[in-house]
């Protein structure tokens, strides 16, 4: 359609089927966060681009309220929307577990009000002393700044997942759980 239109300027991923139609091509990689993947749309308008991240700064309020141990390394976000999304709770536990004793803290726990009910009874399987359970306990900014002191952040495919990979902490999405080795 904008070929169709006479765009002079058409830019899009290589790998799309309409590239040939496109005036610049974009290299496609699933190596980047899809923040950063959809910047990279830019590239060709500037050679300056500096991916920022508008509402991620931080929030020393927010951050003051959370009062999270030092020791707290890990975390997890064990919801979805969607269950068909939702990786079995008794795994979550063995996972937490093990978080746990590698960081020799306890593991945070985030999720939304809605999952109350699913991370208690993911935290009673994991034992006492494993997790700290902070679901349905954070606003948006108190979640963020819980998220960046995270040395990792396992989850579901879910807006926390995105959040602490845009925060630049290592974060492991299901589904791509055996590159990482820490489900063996």
């Amino acid at each position: 359609l904008a070929w169709r239109a006479g765009i002079p300027t058409r830019i899009g991923f290589s790998s799309s089927a309409g590239a040939f139609l496109l005036t610049h091509k974009v290299p496609f990689s699933w190596l980047l966060h899809d923040v950063e993947r959809n910047l990279a749309l830019m590239s060709p308008l500037t050679v300056d681009l500096e991916a920022a991240f508008p509402g991620i700064k931080r929030d020393a309020a927010a951050a003051e309220g959370l009062a999270i141990p030092p020791e707290v390394k890990a975390g997890v976000n064990t919801g979805s929307a969607w269950p068909t999304k939702r990786w079995p709770a008794a795994k979550w536990a063995r996972l937490i577990r093990k978080l746990s004793a590698r960081t020799a803290g306890p593991v945070l726990m985030v999720g939304g009000p809605g999952e109350k009910d699913w991370n208690a009874e993911i935290e009673r399987l994991a034992g006492p002393g494993h997790c700290l359970n902070l679901t349905g306990k954070t606003s948006m900014p108190a979640l963020m700044e819980a998220l960046r002191r995270l040395k990792v952040f396992v989850s579901n495919d879910s807006g926390p997942m995105h959040i602490a990979a845009a925060l630049g902490v290592p974060a492991v999405g299901y589904g791509i759980r055996y590159e990482f080795g820490i489900f063996d």
